[in-house]
């Protein structure tokens, strides 16, 4: 749609079931009567977006490439109030679940996650901050 626009296309209602499975079924079974120069990528019956087995090493760099020195959370402003919401959680997280304990800057990342569940961004902040503790 995004590459032939949304008014070169339409939707209409073909075939309607409570059963998921024989929707599905019916899905391949339609797609497989249509025109060959169709452009569905894939054979249906999967409820979602499926890339071809053939088209997925590309479509995956394709991605990969277009992530490339992008920074989603740059320049983003919240509001006071949602300040006060995410520190509330944030407290009433270390609170629930307890702080972590204060050599796992010793384990390696692997290590600590798998023992202690800790995320990478929450684990490089903790060495960060360890270094920084360290040097004075």
């Amino acid at each position: 749609m995004r590459k032939h626009g949304f008014d070169k296309f339409s939707c209409e209602v073909v075939f309607e079931s409570p059963d998921r499975d024989l929707a599905l079924a019916k899905e391949v079974e339609l797609i497989c009567l249509s025109d060959p120069n169709c452009l569905n990528l894939a054979e249906g019956g999967e409820g979602g977006y499926v890339v071809p087995k053939s088209e997925k090493e590309a479509w995956r760099n394709k991605l990969k490439d277009k992530r490339v020195g992008r920074k989603p959370a740059l320049g983003m402003k919240h509001s006071e109030e949602n300040k006060l919401v995410f520190g509330t959680y944030g407290k009433l997280r270390w609170d629930i679940y307890g702080r972590y304990p204060a050599d796992i800057v010793n384990h390696s990342f692997k290590q600590a996650n798998e023992k202690f569940g800790i995320s990478k961004t929450h684990y490089y902040r903790l060495l960060k901050q360890a270094k920084i503790n360290e040097l004075g």
